[in-house]
């Protein structure tokens, strides 16, 4: 199963250094803020590498989550419906794969 980034790409925008604070920044203004209030709010994130198709705000088949936006969930103490139902399909399959 395969729905998550395992790590931050070089430019994802929740590095708070180089290519990724460059991209964060290149945003129009607000937008961070939103994408951040938007998971504080439970939504998840897509990589930006794997959703580059997303033109109506809905990630194509196939996005994976956010490294960098799983980092950010887990310092604030939030995560989506989306990471716990994954994570729970995930368990499951290890349990399957066990018996």
């Amino acid at each position: 199963m395969n729905w998550r980034m395992a790590q931050p790409c070089g430019n994802c925008p929740f590095n708070r250094t180089g290519a990724g604070l460059r991209l964060r920044r290149s945003l129009r203004p607000g937008r961070w803020r939103s994408i951040l209030a938007g998971i504080r709010r439970g939504e998840w994130f897509a990589c930006h590498k794997t959703a580059l198709d997303a033109d109506d705000g809905v990630p194509p088949p196939g996005a994976r989550y956010c490294a960098g936006a799983l980092a950010y969930e887990d310092r604030h103490g939030v995560s989506s419906n989306y990471r716990r139902i994954c994570e729970r399909l995930a368990e499951w399959a290890k349990m399957r794969r066990a018996r």
